[in-house]
Formats: C-alpha cells, sequence, structure tokens
C-alpha cells in the first residue's frame, strides 16, 4: 500500500462520549481514566483530588474507558471547556491529541493544562508513581 496520502495512523473514535461522562463539572476539570468504574478506584481519585480541594462528584467531569481508550477530547473541550484535563492510562494519542509530553510533566496548551500519567491501578501500587503525581498536582493546583 503507498502510504503518501495517508502517512498517519487511524483508529476510530468512540462518538458521544458525554453520555458516559459523570459529574458537576464545575471547575472545567476533566479526568480521563482507563479501566472499570470501580469503587476503590473512584475512592483513590476523590482522595487524590480532595488533596488539591477538588470534589470529583461536582467540580469535575470524569469518564471511564473500559475498552479501546481512543476518543476525541477534542469534541467533550469545545462542549465543556476545561481548564484542567488529567488522564489515567490515557494516552495523547489514544484522547486524539497530537502532544509530545512526558507522563507527570504538565503541559499547558491554548489555555488547557494537561497531565498524562500512569493508570490509577499502576498508582495505587507503586509509592513512587505516586509521589510524582502529587508534585505535578501541586504544579497545577497549588500554585
Amino acid at each position: 500500500m503507498d502510504a503518501g496520502f495517508i502517512d498517519y495512523e487511524i483508529f476510530p473514535l468512540k462518538e458521544n462520549l458525554d453520555n458516559f461522562c459523570s459529574g458537576g463539572n464545575k471547575k472545567q476539570l476533566f479526568l480521563g481514566m482507563a479501566g472499570e468504574n470501580q469503587a476503590d478506584t473512584v475512592n483513590f481519585v476523590e482522595k487524590i483530588m480532595a488533596s488539591v480541594n477538588y470534589d470529583v462528584k461536582n467540580d469535575a467531569l470524569t469518564l471511564f474507558l473500559t475498552q479501546s481508550p481512543s476518543f476525541s477530547f477534542k469534541l467533550l473541550d469545545n462542549k465543556f471547556h476545561f481548564k484542567q484535563a488529567i488522564f489515567f492510562g490515557i494516552k495523547p494519542q489514544e484522547a486524539g491529541l497530537k502532544l509530545n509530553v512526558l507522563p507527570y510533566q504538565p503541559l499547558e496548551v491554548a489555555g488547557t493544562q494537561y497531565l498524562f500519567c500512569d493508570s490509577l491501578k499502576k498508582i495505587q501500587e507503586e509509592p513512587n508513581l505516586k509521589r510524582q503525581l502529587w508534585e505535578a498536582l501541586k504544579l497545577i493546583f497549588l500554585k
């Protein structure tokens, strides 16, 4: 196949994701998480965000992706106008973003702060990753 016309990977995007999101989004925070919406995972992310004075149910819009995590973050952002977006276990390309970013390194693009991290399960299991996440959250929320 001639790669001259299309020289990038094409993958299907999930549509109408706002139907799968929850939360009040009062502080325009997006939390994207790969994996199941389980009580221990929800409690962990609520505890994390409470440490920076955010109530997940009221202040954020959350999305759990249980299958292929490919989706268009930009479509959600156009509707909900996020100030911050934190991705757990989701790579920029899987969110339809062409960003070259290191994990746990906040990046601001066009008025939105992005943070890409390991999955919540992996962070729960590794104290070093918890420290890295805490340091990154301080840079974003506790200025």
